[in-house]
């Protein structure tokens, strides 16, 4: 009865022009990833976007930018029979 499932992120980065801050990647490649772990049984994927926090942080285009990569990761899975599980990180 167990459901098999894999985290697809790549890890974070810093993010340009955003001192601090940082982005998770990994959506290059990710839908022809996908077929791959779901032919091997996978039937959810988890995708971890990281806010650190301070007085300053995150920024509005840290908020943003993982805000929608965290998105397009959702689409992308429900598009190849995925659940996708989403983890913003504080």
């Amino acid at each position: 009865g167990i459901v098999p499932g894999i985290k697809v992120d790549k890890g974070k980065i810093a993010l340009a022009l955003a001192p601090g801050d940082e982005v998770t990647e990994g959506l290059d490649g990710l839908a022809k990833r996908l077929a791959g772990y779901r032919q091997q049984g996978a039937r959810f994927a988890k995708w971890r976007a990281v806010y650190n926090v301070s007085d300053k942080l995150p920024g509005w285009a840290a908020i943003q930018a993982n805000a929608e990569a965290l998105a397009r990761y959702a689409a992308i899975c429900q598009e190849s029979g995925v659940v996708p599980i989403v983890e913003p990180e504080v």
